[in-house]
């Protein structure tokens, strides 16, 4: 008989405790993390709508920008890179389809362009200039510290696709 008012004693006391948990909305919950996850330019872009992310570095050994442009075709989204290199031809774009993936690459390399903190540690300088229609935003990497370009060129075009595309133009 003990042995049941232990366990009885146990489950009150269970359900008092989680009586004090407090269990989030999900409704909110996964409302207010896709506002904050995807509320990016790259959601507002429609038919004649491009996206520009203007990407420029300079540094002891090199000089040259990009252009990332996102535009939508045919309702899906595509991505085109084109580099440019003083003193060096204008290259051939390269071009792919965005997938969700990318999409999402996107909106985490804006988000985190927008919080970037960096030191000035490096002498290197790079810059980013992102604008669709009449907003826009702006930041720089004065630490050589922010790789999310980097990483959202990867997730659009794949790495062995960049990596031939740069060897092609520093030949």
């Amino acid at each position: 008989m003990q042995y049941f008012k232990n366990i009885q004693l146990i489950i009150l006391i269970s359900i008092i405790a989680c009586s004090f948990i407090k269990v989030p909305e999900k409704n909110n919950e996964l409302k207010n993390e896709k506002l904050n996850y995807f509320n990016s330019f790259i959601d507002s872009i429609s038919k004649n709508d491009t996206l520009h992310i203007n990407y420029s570095t300079q540094g002891c050994f090199h000089d040259y920008t990009e252009e990332l442009k996102i535009y939508k075709k045919l309702d899906n989204l595509f991505a085109e890179l084109i580099v440019s290199i003083p003193g060096k031809q204008n290259f051939l774009p390269l071009t792919h389809y965005l997938k969700d993936s990318s999409i999402i690459a996107y909106s985490e390399f804006e988000n985190s362009g927008r919080n970037l903190k960096t030191s000035n540690g490096c002498t290197t300088k790079e810059q980013y200039i992102i604008y669709s229609g009449n907003d826009s935003i702006k930041f720089e990497d004065n630490g050589c510290e922010f790789k999310g370009y980097s990483i959202l060129k990867n997730k659009i075009f794949g790495r062995t696709k960049i990596d031939l595309y740069y060897r092609e133009i520093y030949r």
